[in-house]
C-alpha cells in the first residue's frame, strides 16, 4: 500500500501539484527586488490559498519576513536563502 502511495505522490509532483509557478515566479521577483510586501500582501487577500514550492529553486533567495506558513517546501532548494 505505501509503495502505491509513493507512486501516486510521485505522479502529483510530476504533474505539478505540489509546485505553482505563479506563485514562485510572484516570490522571486519579490526577492529580486529585496522586497517582500506584495507576496504579503497577496498571502493576505489569499489566505486559504495552498502554496505549492516542493523543489522549487531558492537558492540564494532573500525572502525574510515573506509569509510562508504552511507552504510546501519539501525538496526546495534553500541554500544561502535569507529566512
Amino acid at each position: 500500500m505505501a509503495e502505491k502511495d509513493s507512486q501516486s505522490n510521485s505522479e502529483e509532483q510530476k504533474q505539478g501539484k505540489f509546485f505553482n509557478q505563479e506563485q514562485y515566479d510572484m516570490l522571486i521577483c519579490c526577492s529580486d527586488k529585496k522586497d517582500i510586501s506584495k507576496w504579503n500582501e497577496w498571502r493576505e487577500k489569499h489566505p486559504d490559498e495552498e502554496i505549492l514550492l516542493e523543489n522549487a529553486d531558492l537558492e540564494n533567495a532573500k525572502l525574510d519576513y515573506a509569509h510562508l506558513e504552511g507552504a510546501k517546501l519539501r525538496g526546495a532548494h534553500l541554500e544561502n536563502a535569507k529566512l
